[in-house]
């Protein structure tokens, strides 16, 4: 066999070696890419629950801010309902303080004891007793009983019926 027909017979064993080469090389990247493909598929498989719960987590606490949510806008509105409540008491009130101090300024119009150009009424008419004694501040007369308008012997210093020069204390002038 000449020269050439030998060349010819070592390129093609050559190029039939290459090619089984290749083949087996490519077999081998497949094989190794199936099993990374299978740990990739196993580890995924293994994580699914955790994936599961932390899905059912992110629901639950979705869920949880919408029930918050909720419950804010509720205690919105009841703060809104109540503003407007107080809003209406004090409205309320203040009607009330209106009619209460339009009654007492009646009552100093008609009342003879009250100056009405000032429209100073007797404190001791409108306050409680101060000086720790029960009973009540006025006698069945109207005389205050507090002691401001009484001497230490009980006796009326704004009477005219005293009697500066007796003892006695106040006079009864029927008695005359």
């Amino acid at each position: 066999m000449p020269t050439y027909g030998w060349i010819i017979i070592i390129v093609v064993v050559v190029l039939i070696l290459i090619a089984i080469a290749v083949a087996v090389s490519r077999r081998r990247q497949i094989e190794g890419r199936r099993v990374e493909a299978t740990e990739l598929r196993d580890r995924a498989s293994a994580q699914a629950p955790a994936v599961d719960l932390r899905a059912a987590e992110a629901d639950e606490a979705e869920a949880r801010a919408r029930r918050t949510r909720a419950e804010a806008d509720e205690k919105r509105a009841q703060a809104e309902q109540a503003e407007g409540e107080a809003k209406m008491h004090q409205v309320r009130a203040e009607g009330a303080r209106t009619e209460h101090q339009e009654q007492l300024r009646r009552a100093d119009e008609i009342d003879p004891d009250t100056d009405s150009s000032t429209g100073d009424r007797s404190a001791e008419r409108h306050a409680e007793p101060t000086d720790g004694r029960t009973g009540e501040q006025f006698d069945e007369q109207g005389n205050d009983r507090t002691g401001e308008r009484f001497d230490e012997q009980g006796r009326d210093r704004t009477s005219e019926r005293f009697d500066e020069r007796s003892d006695e204390g106040p006079r009864d002038d029927r008695r005359a």
